[in-house]
């Protein structure tokens, strides 16, 4: 007679012991995902998925065939970080660079197209100033907290020159913001802001190996920051 009972509270603690291992699961799936944040602007959609007509790489396409997931979709634990700026949706190809800190411990890539459908992937070596040092300048210049062209109404895109596209994935949020140099007076903080972090990250990874031929972005860096100067 006791043998019932037995097997029914081995039978319920299994299956008490299975719904809360469910239930954690599920909630801890929830608790990786990531607020994200963004601008109320037809440019996002362009930028990261394109339209038929694009005459650019997208971002999530470069991303891809670089072997980058989503940054958008993208688990980063609690106090690592990552960040993705791309470069470019004008006539020249489009650039990114990835710079994580995971642990710790800081890694950066670089990823330039070279055809409509195919990107070189390159390891980034240290910044010439220490990753620590490279890292507070970034965050002096407001990386992260630049706001969008189109919460300043300076900085939109333009059918030529230079925009910037940035990502940021961080404490559970993920942020992305745009600001283009097309047509910039150099009446706008934020544009001039960003302009001093892409001169900035050219000039702490310009390996010298490169040569200036269009408008890449290490190469061309000083030559371009002489002409801003003048």
């Amino acid at each position: 007679m006791n043998k019932i009972p037995l097997r029914f509270s081995i039978l319920l603690i299994t299956f008490v012991i299975g719904i809360s291992f469910v239930v954690g699961w599920f909630y801890y799936q929830d608790s990786q995902k990531s607020q994200i944040i963004l601008p109320n602007s037809r440019w996002e959609q362009i930028f990261f998925n394109g339209t038929e007509d694009r005459k650019f790489g997208t971002i999530n396409q470069t991303a891809n065939l670089g072997g980058l997931m989503e940054l958008r979709k993208t688990i980063v634990k609690k106090g690592n970080l990552e960040i993705r700026i791309w470069r470019g949706f004008g006539r020249e190809p489009l650039e990114g660079v990835v710079f994580k800190q995971t642990d710790n411990h800081w890694s950066g890539l670089h990823l330039i197209e070279t055809d409509i459908d195919k990107v070189e992937v390159e390891n980034l070596s240290p910044p010439k100033s220490g990753w620590e040092s490279f890292w507070q300048q970034l965050v002096d210049k407001e990386i992260l907290t630049l706001r969008d062209s189109s919460e300043i109404k300076c900085g939109e895109a333009g059918i030529d020159g230079v925009s910037y596209v940035v990502e940021i994935n961080q404490n559970k949020i993920y942020r992305t913001y745009m600001l283009s140099l097309s047509d910039y007076d150099g009446n706008c903080h934020e544009v001039k802001q960003i302009e001093d972090i892409s001169s900035l990250i050219g000039e702490e990874f310009d390996s010298k190996n490169q040569e200036c031929k269009r408008d890449e972005w290490f190469a061309c860096t000083k030559l371009n920051k002489s002409f801003r100067q003048k």
